[in-house]
């Protein structure tokens, strides 16, 4: 489900917005705002909205609202629309980053929506991605930090652990507690700060019996995660209230915590201004077991390791290479997946001065790097190992308190598979274009050549044979080429079946077109449709004298009916009639095509006398005119 914000001080247009939006994609919320004094709060509230959609003019100005709402540091998608095209305007939404633009009033309504809900759905789902992988970056550099606190306490690696859970879920409030088994006893290890601020009740026990505690105990009598998004109203869980003085609940999120298949404890967080989703659930539990995983390999190896030789002993449960590089380029932390990408040996070293590395994939890194440090952000490239072995490289920033001093953190990811995949796509396109192109072109001129030179009247009928089928998978061919790749286009119904007559010798044949001023949107190459079913009519339908074609409206759908008035189809072919390409006939495989590329549905319908094929045609598909 996505959510939508239109922006207009034109309640029609505003209005047209949201019939057009919704019946175009269901899954898509559509919001309305008629000025930026409404927009402003209603953003600032929380309230999660996906894209904003802004009629631009003089009375609702689009730069006013991106100045007021990168105030706030929110950073929604915003996609303009207006009939100012000005270079002028046009310059001021690139400088604005203004992620897309639409002018208004030059196409028709529902091409013109279409267009823009596709927009708006490709913008919202990369604006997702790019929020999701903050928020594993963001994990990840949580867990180097906790695997790095090796002199400290367990509580401290626990509190933490707990406020970079409340961070990543965007709540206000958490708890962390372990599980006694033998006792049945749940005891608090960790309250947020905000909780301990808030809260009346710091002098109550700190240990809750598992069998009398409500909903926080859910989870280990359960073993799965509980989420409950509205907690005054939700009767699905045991709830026993909460001690008196403790902070109101809205939302809760829960997970047990497990080592080794045992749950050992339970951690929450709660509050939240939008619903806890699957997302919120996969960052709390993977921090929450990683601290524990974490705590016991840091206990089990304090005695005998250093610090990098531990971190680096966590990170190969990963398949993901992994390091570190301080702003003096040396590397104080590196996996051995990384190690063996970058042609050094990693084991016994404490730092490794980067530029030391005489390799390619260390030569890429350096370049990275610098890209990093002069413009920010992340720098994303691909590598290629010893072994041809393909790799993403990812090279962040990091700056603060995340690692005792500042630099940047790599990731390998081996996308071989992925990086295989594209160069066969790219090597079947260039195929096809091959064969569309120079070798399409070659036989249609060879053909054109042998139909000059050799005239029908003077070829054995067995070479006549197998030149007309030459000629109709040629035709075939020149048709197929380029259907579903241009797009859909309204067209007057008559011109479509006019056009569909052309170079079509219609004696002793009468045509009824009854479609009036009807309109459909479809594939330009809709006409080769109703081209290929007079064809059929007239070689196979046997004496045909008429063709009928008409149109019905029922249920809010279109029908567009062929009828001829020849021999029909026979039982026993109509079953066959969609496969019949194997054997050389193509016009039904042509037109299923065409249509199902248009979004319409089409059927042989059974008929005493004559063939008849019927098109749908979707309300969103037609008009009368």
């Amino acid at each position: 489900m996505y959510k939508v914000l239109v922006v207009s001080h034109d309640n029609g247009f505003l209005d047209l917005s949201m019939k057009f939006i919704r019946h175009i994609d269901g899954t898509i919320n559509v919001i309305t705002c008629t000025s930026i004094e409404d927009t402003v709060p209603l953003i600032s509230s929380g309230d999660h909205i996906d894209v904003i959609l802004f009629d631009h003019d003089e009375n609702n100005d689009i730069f006013s609202m991106v100045n007021r709402i990168d105030r706030i540091g929110n950073h929604i998608p915003i996609i303009m629309m207006s009939r100012d095209t000005s270079s002028e305007t046009m310059v001021r939404a690139i400088d604005a980053r203004i992620d897309g633009f639409f002018e208004r009033g030059k196409t028709d309504p529902m091409m013109f929506f279409n267009n823009v809900v596709q927009k708006s759905i490709m913008i919202a789902e990369r604006h997702r991605t790019e929020l999701g992988r903050q928020i594993n970056e963001k994990r990840m550099e949580a867990i180097i930090k906790m695997a790095k606190m090796s002199d400290h306490n367990f509580s401290e690696i626990v509190d933490y652990a707990l406020d970079k859970s409340i961070e990543l879920t965007n709540s206000e409030i958490g708890y962390v507690g372990l599980y006694d088994k033998d006792r049945r006893i749940i005891r608090m290890m960790a309250w947020s700060k905000e909780v301990m601020f808030r809260c009346a009740m710091q002098r109550q026990p700190v240990e809750f019996p598992l069998d009398t505690t409500g909903a926080w105990g859910e989870p280990i009598r359960l073993g799965r995660s509980v989420i409950i998004n509205d907690y005054d109203n939700d009767r699905r869980m045991i709830k026993k209230g909460t001690p008196e003085g403790h902070v109101q609940l809205k939302r809760l999120l829960m997970v047990p915590i497990f080592l080794n298949g045992n749950i050992i404890g339970t951690a929450g967080v709660a509050n939240k201004t939008l619903e806890y989703t699957w997302m919120d659930e996969v960052q709390l539990n993977m921090l929450m077991e990683e601290m524990f995983s974490i705590y016991g390999q840091l206990e089990a190896t304090r005695a005998r390791t250093s610090e990098n030789r531990l971190i680096r002993k966590l990170m190969e449960l990963s398949g993901t290479g992994f390091m570190f590089v301080t702003m003096n380029m040396e590397i104080i932390m590196m996996n051995k997946l990384a190690s063996e990408l970058m042609g050094v040996d990693g084991e016994g070293k404490d730092k490794i001065h980067l530029e030391s590395i005489q390799t390619g994939i260390g030569t890429d890194l350096i370049i990275a790097i610098n890209s990093v440090r002069r413009d920010g952000g992340t720098h994303r490239t691909t590598v290629t190992s010893d072994d041809g072995s393909v790799y993403d490289m990812m090279v962040s920033g990091t700056v603060g308190e995340e690692f005792d001093s500042s630099g940047f953190s790599v990731v390998f990811e081996n996308v071989t598979e992925i990086h295989q995949k594209d160069t066969r796509i790219d090597r079947a396109v260039d195929h096809i274009r091959t064969l569309e192109g120079p070798v399409l072109t070659s036989m249609v001129e060879s053909a054109k050549v042998l139909r000059e030179y050799y005239p029908s009247a003077d070829i054995p009928p067995a070479q006549l044979f197998a030149r007309r089928r030459m000629d109709e998978a040629l035709s075939f061919m020149m048709d197929y080429r380029s259907v579903g790749l241009d797009d859909p286009e309204w067209m007057l119904l008559k011109d479509v079946v006019s056009k569909a007559t052309d170079g079509i010798n219609m004696a002793g044949i009468k045509l009824n077109s009854r479609v009036g001023q009807m309109k459909v949107l479809a594939d330009p190459a809709l006409n080769l449709v109703f081209k290929n079913l007079i064809s059929n009519s007239m070689e196979h339908g046997g004496c045909v004298s008429n063709i009928d074609i008409s149109c019905r409206i029922k249920n809010g759908g279109l029908t567009i009916i062929y009828k001829d008035d020849g021999y029909g189809i026979s039982e026993n072919m109509r079953h066959f009639l969609f496969e019949q390409v194997e054997n050389g006939k193509f016009g039904i495989f042509l037109i299923k095509n065409i249509i199902s590329v248009s979004g319409f549905g089409f059927e042989n319908k059974d008929n005493d006398g004559g063939a008849v094929f019927e098109i749908t045609v979707p309300p969103s598909n037609y008009s009368l005119g």
